[in-house]
């Protein structure tokens, strides 16, 4: 007999009449700790991205350089009565090691769910540690910002 280990996968929310969470599933949408202060609006608004597809590569890319600490950005931001804290997140990607992710993004789209997927599934990875002399290097491209 061959064992396979489930390989943790990012989930659709959904509001479908009898639809439930899988059991274990961290839901990573706004408005949890976890969500991308970056949106698909704000990308087209400012001019980052001409369409929602577009929108969605712009603010996946800003959420994992934002995570990562590539840029002068904040380690907290505050989107109306929002805050996402970068720090709080690299310092508990070791709670959604192998476990589900969900989130309101469509399935074969991006989404930074898989961003924290891929990060806390790195073998040996308990948290990510960014030395200081890595934040503050280069901004975002685009000058894409969190809507707030």
């Amino acid at each position: 007999m061959v064992w396979r280990l489930a390989v943790p996968e990012r989930i659709q929310l959904s509001r479908a009449r009898g639809w439930r969470k899988p059991p274990g599933a961290v839901v990573v949408a706004r408005p949890s700790r976890w969500g991308n202060p970056f949106t698909v609006s704000g990308a087209i608004e400012s001019g980052c991205a001409r369409d929602v597809r577009q929108a969605r590569t712009v603010v996946v890319a800003a959420f994992r350089a934002w995570l990562l600490g590539e840029g002068r950005d904040s380690d907290v931001y505050v989107a109306g009565e929002r805050s996402y804290d970068r720090r709080w997140m690299r310092e508990h990607l070791a709670e959604i090691r192998g476990r589900d992710l969900a989130c309101w993004c469509p399935a074969g789209q991006q989404c930074h769910a898989d961003v924290l997927l891929a990060l806390s599934n790195q073998p040996g990875v308990s948290s990510l540690v960014i030395p200081p002399s890595a934040n503050g290097c280069t901004g975002l491209s685009g000058g894409l910002s969190p809507r707030e």
